[in-house]
């Protein structure tokens, strides 16, 4: 059996496998992209700006990754490491606070109370 079809303007015979096939091929030449590219229709043509602007954040995120990395090797060694030898000697910490009138008062409060 065979069809007569208009492609192009020209008639051209096909069996049925021949036109699953043609179809098949047209259908997989447009999910990979294999379509006719035409440049002057591009809606978002690739400039040479689209290049440096590639490359220079391609460097900023290997740059903050390193940056990443070297904080937390610092981390690792002070925190971790450094606290299995140093034996600890001083003060205990208290962190820095503005005084209030109400933390003025509550301390005193506290220390008339300890001193009774």
């Amino acid at each position: 059996m065979t069809d007569t079809t208009t492609t192009s303007g020209s008639h051209v015979d096909l069996t049925d496998a021949e036109r699953e096939a043609d179809l098949d091929l047209q259908q997989l030449k447009q999910l990979v992209g294999l379509v006719d590219y035409d440049e002057s229709r591009d809606p978002f043509p690739v400039t040479g700006w689209d290049a440096v602007v590639f490359v220079v954040g391609n460097a900023l995120t290997f740059v903050l990754e390193g940056v990443v990395a070297g904080v937390q090797a610092l981390r690792l060694e002070y925190y971790e490491l450094f606290s299995r030898v140093f034996v600890s000697e001083g003060r205990p910490f208290r962190p820095w606070f503005v005084p209030t009138a109400a933390s003025d008062a509550a301390s005193r409060g506290s220390a008339l109370e300890g001193s009774t």
